[in-house]
């Protein structure tokens, strides 16, 4: 959704969600999640939804279950309040390019075309830390952090994009890195990137001291040659047994580079093929989130502080009004959703019958279910 709706958002097209239940009954997608989807699909950009409701396609004798029209009367009011206060707003956060290149685009059959990279930071690090996402194919837009995860997001991106996308601020992926140096653009991230063998233990986030799991039998090993000029955020350690004091600094494994052109890039190690268990953590949220921060200038506001997964999105207003959509992907409830907010914020949230109510006690989530904020607010942020 994200992808489709940053690509033809601005082409008078009116994109709608086709929200399928297919086959049409509650063991294919639940109520609630119907309702989530279509409240994000809303966010993205989508103006309407073809929508189906439960067991249309039913034996006889089995009555229709009015689950899915029940939630949707329910929420009407809600869906049609969030489409018209997202007018004219536009997303931030850290965000994926739109593809420039499209080698396999026909008009008729199915050609199996993308408009953006699935499997990227976003689903691998960003989403599950609470960190706002977005999709973007203005790449000189310097209202957001773009992110290059790949290289077949490098490969789907001209020569002027990828200039483009460097002058500005981005965080650039391991298997990305790679594909860069191979381009040539070394000269404007900062680093030559190669797969070679290092000996090395876990990953130290220089800021803190803390270790992070990574282990190059596990995750892989890449060696970054970098500029005299760039700054070292973390490096691959080795430690001779477990719990040692004592950790010998092998190599870079995150720099941030100010190139010629004016942009800042933060190359990192880190990559979307990582084993999970080196790949998400709380030391690791800490440090992703400080990534995005130093190239943001002032910390960012809604990053979620839950530690579970916690979708999060954010769109502005011409007036500085934010409305934020955050979803709970997690299995368990949240009682208390707790985001980096300005420290003079007035917070709504919209009612299902499209309301908007002040904000004055916890906001809980349950299982896949979404809430709407609308803040006004400065920048500058504190946790609440």
């Amino acid at each position: 959704m994200l992808g489709f709706a940053a690509y033809y958002g601005d082409s008078g097209v009116d994109l709608l969600d086709e929200a399928d239940t297919c086959p049409q009954n509650l063991w294919s997608k639940g109520a609630r999640s119907m309702m989530t989807h279509l409240a994000a699909s809303c966010f993205a950009g989508m103006k309407g939804a073809k929508t189906w409701y439960v067991n249309s396609i039913r034996a006889t004798g089995i009555p229709v279950t009015r689950r899915y029209t029940d939630v949707l009367a329910e929420n009407c009011g809600f869906l049609d309040a969030l489409a018209a206060e997202t007018a004219g707003s536009r997303m931030t956060g850290l965000s994926i390019p739109c593809f420039t290149n499209h080698p396999n685009w026909h008009a008729v059959g199915n050609h199996g075309e993308f408009m953006v990279e699935r499997g990227t930071v976003l689903e691998a690090a960003a989403v599950p830390f609470g960190v706002p996402v977005c999709a973007s194919k203005d790449f000189g837009d310097r209202g957001v952090v773009f992110a290059l995860s790949t290289a077949e997001e490098v490969a789907r991106l001209g020569d002027a994009d990828i200039r483009t996308l460097l002058s500005g601020r981005v965080l650039v992926l391991r298997d990305a890195a790679l594909a860069l140096t191979k381009r040539g653009y070394s000269d404007l991230t900062g680093v030559v990137a190669e797969m070679s063998p290092l000996m090395f233990t876990a990953e130290r986030d220089n800021a803190t001291g803390s270790a992070m799991g990574y282990s190059p039998a596990l995750s892989g090993s890449v060696r970054f040659t970098a500029d005299k000029a760039a700054e070292r955020l973390s490096d691959f350690i080795y430690r001779p047994y477990a719990g040692a004091a004592e950790a010998e600094t092998v190599a870079p494994s995150t720099v941030l580079y100010r190139n010629r052109l004016g942009g800042e890039v933060v190359t990192t190690a880190y990559h979307v093929r990582m084993f999970c268990l080196q790949q998400l953590s709380a030391a690791r949220k800490r440090w992703f989130v400080s990534l995005i921060d130093r190239l943001s200038g002032p910390r960012p506001p809604f990053v979620c502080e839950n530690e579970q997964d916690v979708l999060v999105s954010v769109r502005e207003k011409a007036d500085g009004t934010r409305l934020v959509l955050a979803v709970n992907l997690g299995t368990d409830p949240i009682d208390d959703l707790r985001f980096r907010l300005p420290v003079d914020a007035v917070c709504e949230r919209l009612a299902s019958d499209g309301t908007w109510c002040p904000v004055e006690g916890p906001v809980a989530l349950g299982f896949y279910e979404a809430v709407v904020l609308r803040v006004k607010g400065s920048n500058t942020d504190e946790t609440r």
